[in-house]
């Protein structure tokens, strides 16, 4: 009974399959006139699924009734049926087609993205149409233009009423009634009339001129409203506005042509994204303008910029991108220089800023050819990112300023000596990062320092005698923490030491980074968890002996001892975590007790000199973790479940391995004799030794 009942039920499913598909015959397309297009069997019709060149270059597109002798019913194709449907055929795009009238043959539409038409023209009853995707053909699409359309672009019932030179409009119902230009269909130059049919145009609909191909716009009295990416895409080279205009809106020129526009005085707000990827070479700011919105001018062509003392407000990424070589903000009062406003701008004759500006925001000048630079005299705050990559050569930082952030002066290789102001406590020692020919840090009254980045080549670095949180000892630059406990954030490379006991006192990140002396570390510490930082002791040749603290757990950070090449001695027995190349490469070591590990992390031991390894809490030992241990000839893992690739690889004496049920990579082994003895990759065998 199953085998019949499954028997009809492939049968059904391949009859499904093919309903719809002309039999399960995938049909050839034909061109006539230069589209492309399915014959229909059943009749004398057809579906388009391919247009002629010259028609995306057209903004209006009368669907034809008729091809040949075939009638047009469908306008791109989707296949419906099983799993044997023919792939889609949809009309990707109609390009510059703003206009769509729809003969009463065509019953379907099916295209990837409708919403770049706007008016659509048909007599057809709302009950034989089809509009896909379906997102775009809800029921608001039927509404007339009169009634509230949320989401929907396309409008039904224009007649030739509503046109006028190509210009299409429809009258807003409200209190005082008026007429927008909906949609602008023709090219070269035009302007737009105060009135339709007696009422005044007070508006330009979004995306009036979207992929337009007029070259010039001239804009009358009565418009005080200019709807959202009114000018995307478009091809205008140039925008006269009229007096009245009060503000710019967002995306209104956005990555047009547009390279000049007159702005009358009235103009008080530049919207976001107005100008975003415009052509504009050249604009004089109105004295009235007061705001200036995020991306307003990114990535347009202007060179200069002087704003006017009415401008009180700059929005994010303002000019980023733009060739500016001079900026005049001097009689603003702006306070803020916002995110990325210049980003990667060159900047390369002058930036004038206001005494009043208190804060500079995170990439503000990245990315520039600044090479001088004049701080306000109240600027108090200069964010992460700030100056990222900017080669200043002297940087003179105001007395007001309390705090510097993260990469704020990044990679910034013109850079030998920076002397913070005694204002300055907050400083993120990343602040710094990258800028290898640093020699002198001044911290002054600096108190939040922690780290200090370990491609810096410092010579020499100080911190005031007033300072109650910083010290230096010995050469050595230390932090005083509220619990009674030390940091000790750098030991300069060229600080002599060989010996260092560090009591009740925690490591930064990096802190003896390629130390050429030290030999021992003893580390005394009241607590139950003590952490070996990132790189703490990375490179340090020398270094032979390290006696961690007594406590009840102890994390090994990424690096921290890589390149330890004489490191034999480690007590390790509280050690939980070893961390991605915690020992790679300390080729001295032979020893170490795994009694409290539970993480071994890819490359921990690397190239170590271990002998035996016997894990008991350890679920996984990451990638390469004991990899060219030459030496190793046994390995216990108790409660492993997963021995990663190359976990082992080329150990060479390896010759005992033995595990409860682990997963085993097929080049955990490459290498050994575990691998080579059976002939295969895989020691799944090993596991029962």
């Amino acid at each position: 009974m199953r085998r019949i009942t499954l028997a009809c039920l492939i049968a059904l499913f391949a009859i499904c399959s093919c309903a719809g598909l002309s039999s399960c015959k995938r049909r050839e397309a034909i061109v006539i006139d230069g589209y492309r297009i399915y014959e229909n069997d059943e009749d004398n019709t057809c579906t388009i699924v391919g247009l002629p060149s010259n028609i995306c270059e057209q903004s209006t597109w009368s669907i034809p009734e008729k091809i040949g002798q075939y009638t047009v019913t469908q306008v791109g194709e989707l296949s419906q049926g099983g799993f044997l449907a023919l792939p889609q055929e949809l009309i990707t795009s109609f390009g510059h087609v703003r206009k769509m009238t729809i003969p009463a043959s065509v019953k379907t539409i099916r295209a990837e993205y409708l919403d770049d038409v706007l008016i659509f023209e048909t007599d057809v009853s709302p009950s034989n149409f089809q509009l896909y995707p379906e997102d775009v053909a809800s029921d608001a699409w039927w509404l007339s233009p009169q009634e509230e359309v949320d989401a929907v672009v396309g409008y039904k019932y224009l007649t030739e009423e509503n046109f006028i030179d190509n210009l299409v409009y429809i009258i807003e119902e409200s209190e005082e009634e008026s007429a927008t230009l909906l949609c602008a269909l023709g090219s070269g130059e035009v302007t737009i009339p105060q009135t339709f049919k007696g009422l005044p145009i007070t508006k330009i609909a979004e995306r009036a001129f979207y992929r337009g191909l007029y070259t010039s716009v001239t804009i009358e009295e009565n418009i005080v409203e200019i709807g959202p990416e009114a000018f995307l895409s478009s091809k205008i080279g140039e925008v006269l506005l009229p007096a009245n205009c009060e503000e710019i809106p967002q995306g209104m020129f956005q990555a047009s042509a547009l390279n000049s526009i007159d702005l009358p005085n009235s103009v008080k707000k530049i919207a976001d994204s107005a100008f975003l990827g415009s052509n504009l070479t050249d604009i004089s700011f109105p004295d009235a303008l007061t705001t200036i919105g995020v991306g307003a001018f990114s990535n347009c062509w202007l060179t200069e910029v002087t704003l006017p003392a009415s401008v009180t407000e700059i929005g994010n990424s303002a000019f980023q991108g733009c060739p500016l070589t001079f900026v005049d903000l001097s009689e603003t009062k702006l306070t803020t220089i916002s995110n990325s406003m210049f980003e990667k701008c060159p900047l390369t004759d002058r930036v004038i800023l206001p005494d009043t500006i208190t804060s500079i925001q995170s990439g503000a000048f990245s990315d520039t050819e600044l090479t001088s630079f004049t701080f306000p005299l109240q600027l108090k705050e200069i964010e992460g990112y700030a100056f990222n990559r900017v080669q200043l050569k002297d940087i003179n930082l105001p007395n007001q300023l309390e705090s510097i952030g993260d990469n704020a002066f990044g990679y910034n290789l013109a850079l030998t000596e920076l002397r913070l102001p005694d204002s300055c406590l907050d400083f993120n020692g990343n602040a710094v990062s990258g800028c290898t020919n640093l020699k002198t840090l001044h911290l002054n009254n600096v108190e939040s320092c922690s780290y200090i980045p370990n491609e810096l080549n410092l010579t020499k670095f100080t911190v005031s005698d007033t300072n109650e949180v910083l010290y230096i000892k010995d050469d050595i630059l230390y932090r005083k923490n509220a619990n009674g406990t030390h940091r000790l954030i750098k030991c300069l490379e060229i600080t002599p030491c060989e010996s260092i006991t560090l009591e009740n006192c925690l490591i930064s990140p990096a802190a003896f980074y390629d130390h050429p002396t030290l030999k021992e570390v003893t580390i005394i510490f009241q607590g139950f968890e003590y952490e070996v930082p990132n790189a703490a002791f990375y490179g340090c040749a020398a270094l032979e002996k390290v006696v961690l603290p007594n406590v009840d757990k102890i994390e090994i950070g990424a690096d921290a001892f890589l390149g330890c090449t004489s490191l034999s001695q480690i007590n390790t027995e509280k050690v939980g975590t070893f961390g991605y190349s915690s020992f790679e490469k300390c080729s001295s070591l032979s020893e170490v007790d795994f009694t409290s590990a539970t993480l071994i992390v890819s490359s921990a031991f690397n190239g170590c000199d271990l002998r035996e390894v016997h894990t008991y809490h350890v679920a996984r030992i990451g990638i390469n973790a004991f990899a060219n241990n030459v030496n190793l000839t046994k390995v216990t893992l108790e409660n492993c479940y997963d021995v990663d690739a190359r976990a082992f690889k080329d150990c060479k004496r390896l010759t005992s391995f033995s595990c409860d049920s682990a997963e085993i990579d097929e080049d955990a082994f490459d290498g050994t004799p575990l691998a080579l003895t059976k002939g295969c990759k895989n020691p799944m065998w090993a596991r029962f030794f």
